[in-house]
């Protein structure tokens, strides 16, 4: 084989796998406009050495440069890369957000029947000292002001439910 058939060969090779390469490393885009340039340098090399190698070139990377983008896109959500651009947490922050959000609600849940201060009027959204934290509830009425005293009813997953004392 001549040698501006290997370069040519390669130079496609070589700008297909860059291509695919840039769903796995963050480069803004730098490995994938290398891989268009060495396609094309390989597609020029390739019409340079036979028409006929040249067309083949051309007509490989116009079905395996689409097939690379495609295989990059479909697995690119899964990589590190991916899940941090979406915002997708990995295992472990998945693991222990939920650990965190069953804490929350184990501390909800032990407000129920204890009693507080209205710091802000609920109308019937409001906040509620008890125990010396500042908790965000909902009033049974309507309207309660502030410094009424009110006790936890229930809690409802972020809701926790009050109702004033008389």
């Amino acid at each position: 084989m001549e040698s501006l058939l290997v370069w040519g060969l390669g130079l496609i090779g070589l700008g297909i796998v860059l291509l695919s390469l840039e769903f796995f490393f963050p480069a803004a885009g730098a490995l994938a406009l290398t891989s268009l340039v060495l396609a094309f340098a390989g597609i020029i090399c390739l019409f340079r050495y036979d028409l006929t190698w040249g067309l083949t070139g051309s007509l490989l990377l116009l079905v395996f440069g689409p097939l690379a983008l495609y295989w990059g896109l479909k697995i690119w959500p899964n990589t590190l890369v991916g899940r941090k651009v979406s915002g997708e947490p990995t295992e472990e922050e998945a693991e222990a957000q939920r650990l965190a959000q069953l804490e929350a609600q184990k501390q909800a849940r032990a407000l129920v029947g204890k009693e507080g201060v209205v710091v802000s009027d609920l109308r019937p959204v409001g906040a509620v000292e008890i125990d010396g934290a500042r908790v965000e509830v909902i009033a049974e009425s309507t309207f309660v002001p502030v410094g009424a005293r009110v006790r936890v009813i229930s809690v409802n997953g972020p809701s926790v439910r009050v109702r004033e004392l008389r």
